[in-house]
């Protein structure tokens, strides 16, 4: 099975999602945007500037990562193609339509979990550590449930990371993942 964490940026998903996978012992996969952006963001370029090879290099890198995955065998992965596609729709329209079917192709395959997290507006903003604007990481982690509602993956409604300990969100998204599977 696979396990999406996904939800605006600086809401804890990297540390929420490796204790998750802890907790269920398997794999956690971390989100390849922020991996790539590193070497793949021109200098000075902030997350909401147009990127169409960042975008490219995403998708190729998670269906990659996708196409190796067995799925039968749980993981945890970060951001997935749904924070990918929010992303992409935002500063590369032409290159979400083009991955589209192929990210279709991906969650028949491998039928995921969608597992949301939010925050605050506020903590939010305290927390992030990319270039870019706080309401364009808000919007663009927002709109990975409807991305996921559209894409048919299963999920539920958010946890909120700023009102529960890491130990508390995890265990919530442990109980979300035995009401829905």
């Amino acid at each position: 099975m696979t396990i999406v964490i996904a939800g605006p940026h600086g809401v804890g998903k990297t540390t929420v999602g490796t204790a998750l996978a802890a907790r269920l012992g398997c794999p956690f996969h971390e989100e390849l945007g922020y991996l790539l952006a590193r070497t793949c963001r021109p200098a000075g370029c902030t997350a909401e500037a147009a990127q169409e090879g960042l975008d490219r290099a995403i998708f190729e890198a998670e269906l990659a990562r996708d196409e190796a995955w067995n799925p039968t065998q749980a993981r945890v992965v970060e951001t997935w193609h749904v924070g990918n596609l929010a992303y992409a729709r935002e500063r590369s329209p032409s290159v979400a339509a083009e991955y589209l079917p192929r990210v279709c192709a991906a969650v028949a395959r491998l039928r995921p979990v969608l597992l949301v997290l939010d925050a605050a507006d506020s903590v939010l903003r305290a927390r992030q550590h990319e270039p870019g604007a706080s309401a364009f990481f808000a919007a663009v982690g927002r709109s990975c449930a409807p991305i996921g509602r559209e894409l048919g993956l299963r999920s539920v409604v958010p946890v909120f990371t700023d009102v529960l300990s890491e130990d508390q969100a995890v265990t919530r998204l442990l109980h979300t993942l035995e009401t829905i599977r």
